[in-house]
């Protein structure tokens, strides 16, 4: 799904875009295409998504697709839609997005990864039995009020100890989260990974499950077991219950962070295509990029420095 919105590059320019709804705060954004709709295949809806937007295109000065990923069925036929004439057209790679393929059993998965990990979760895991802190693992797939008032409490701490954002600490999101979670239990669409020591919640992944993937979208944990290296060693009792349950895939989503390329090395990328009219604002906004990216150059040449 598209939107129009306004775009500023840097108070200068005021450009109306055509953007996936939910940019800013998505992992992965994309066209719905139901293939065989209409007698319409996957790469004649997209045309016709496209044509629409360029036969409008007094609507908009640019159409800016952010976080779409090359592993979209939608991929190849958007990339070459948008290469049409009369038109600037960019394409960005933004950021990497590690995934586990869900194959075989979880022992020899588990077995193939490195010894270093092995070795880090089995001692952090005996540190946490020895001292009875070893957590109560549950995985729910319905996601009440209490639920997220919960994890939402967890977050609130993590932020007054060491100013973490979270998406459960802004109103408005956390709302637009109740009101999905309603919609996610009844279409079975959560995975909810709990752990608990003591009764006491410290650590949790919550995520989507669709077609047969899970979507490992936010995660967080107690700031008092940080030296336990819980995101590490709670992976493994997440990913052998997506074994054991059939899934295919696990998606660690955006983000090429450390601890996700240990227990992988398979990667997506995202990306951000940018189509835009040629017109007075597109062409003034062109010219400050390119004045910047000339000064920019300037002060790395050698025997060139910036004045004090």
């Amino acid at each position: 799904m598209l939107h129009r919105r306004p775009v500023v590059y840097r108070g200068l320019v005021k450009l109306r875009a055509l953007s996936f709804i939910g940019y800013g705060f998505t992992d992965n954004s994309d066209f719905v295409v139901s293939p065989g709709s209409a007698g319409a295949s996957r790469e004649q809806v997209v045309r016709a998504l496209f044509d629409h937007m360029f036969q409008n295109q007094k609507l908009w000065d640019e159409i800016l697709l952010t976080q779409l990923t090359d592993a979209s069925p939608n991929f190849e036929f958007v990339q070459r839609e948008t290469k049409r004439k009369g038109y600037d057209v960019a394409a960005e790679k933004l950021i990497a997005c590690p995934y586990i393929e869900i194959r075989g059993d979880f022992e020899t998965y588990y077995g193939g990864l490195r010894q270093n990990l092995k070795h880090d979760v089995a001692r952090k895991s005996r540190r946490l039995a020895e001292q009875g802190l070893e957590p109560d693992f549950e995985a729910i797939t319905r996601v009440d009020d209490n639920a997220l008032m919960e994890l939402r409490e967890l977050n609130r701490k993590r932020f007054e100890a060491t100013g973490h954002r979270s998406f459960f600490l802004r109103d408005d999101r956390f709302a637009f989260l109740r009101e999905l979670a309603v919609v996610f239990t009844e279409r079975q669409r959560w995975l909810l990974f709990l752990f608990r020591v003591k009764g006491r919640l410290v650590a949790y992944h919550l995520c989507f499950a669709y077609n047969d993937a899970v979507y490992d979208w936010n995660t967080s944990y107690d700031l008092d077991y940080s030296l336990y290296s819980l995101g590490k060693i709670l992976l493994k009792p997440v990913l052998e219950y997506c074994f054991e349950k059939g899934h295919k895939v696990f998606d660690f989503m955006a983000g090429d962070e450390d601890y996700k390329l240990k227990w992988t090395e398979k990667m997506r990328t995202n990306y951000q295509i940018a189509v835009r009219r040629r017109n007075l604002k597109t062409g003034l906004m062109k010219s400050y990029f390119s004045i910047k990216r000339r000064a920019q150059r300037t002060k790395t040449l050698p025997g060139i420095s910036n004045p004090t």
